[in-house]
């Protein structure tokens, strides 16, 4: 029995582990699986943050504004800077979890061989979309120079390269579930 896989562990012929334990399928594209778990996981925890922040400077401001009758000047922008970024990592997560809204209505009365060629060539349309739009993102800086928030001073590209961890990631999320979908069999016929 040795090197036999039971229960997930590398045992030898006594019964004993001999080794770390066996992952089945830990093979070709399983370090890029774990690389953009790891990503995913470091988005949403700024997601998080980015939201705690935007609820404290909002209710700061509510605080400040009615019951002292003295607003702050720069907590609308952090609001709007902390929100664009919010909704640009919320990209990233979603396409990680292959959560966007879908319509499949016309999709799903296709057999299953057509519906795996629609689902390639959406995958393949959204990478584009996703580079494009990373990409295009780079140029933001020097078309806007140097026009900044009022109340902050940051420049508004700032709020701007949003686009590009949001958009840059997806495209990796999406290049990845591309890769699963070619890899896959789900258009053989049954």
């Amino acid at each position: 029995m040795d090197g036999e896989k039971r229960a997930g562990l590398r045992v030898d012929s006594s019964g004993g582990q001999t080794g770390p334990p066996f992952r089945p399928g830990f093979g070709k594209g399983e370090g890029v699986k774990v690389f953009l778990e790891k990503i995913h996981g470091v988005m949403d925890l700024a997601a998080k943050i980015i939201m705690i922040n935007m609820l404290i400077v909002v209710s700061l401001q509510i605080l400040m504004r009615y019951v002292f009758n003295t607003p702050l000047q720069w907590s609308e922008e952090l609001a709007r800077f902390s929100y664009g970024w919010f909704c640009l990592f919320g990209v990233s997560l979603v396409t990680y979890e292959r959560a966007h809204l879908r319509v499949t209505f016309l999709v799903d009365r296709f057999p299953r061989k057509i519906q795996y060629l629609l689902e390639i060539f959406a995958l393949a349309i959204m990478l584009v979309f996703s580079i494009l739009i990373a990409w295009s993102t780079l140029e933001l800086p020097a078309v806007q120079g140097n026009i900044r928030a009022y109340s902050l001073g940051v420049p508004f590209y700032v709020l701007h390269l949003s686009i590009l961890p949001g958009f840059g990631i997806s495209a990796l999320h999406i290049a990845y579930h591309l890769y699963l979908e070619l890899k896959s069999d789900k258009g053989a016929p049954r």
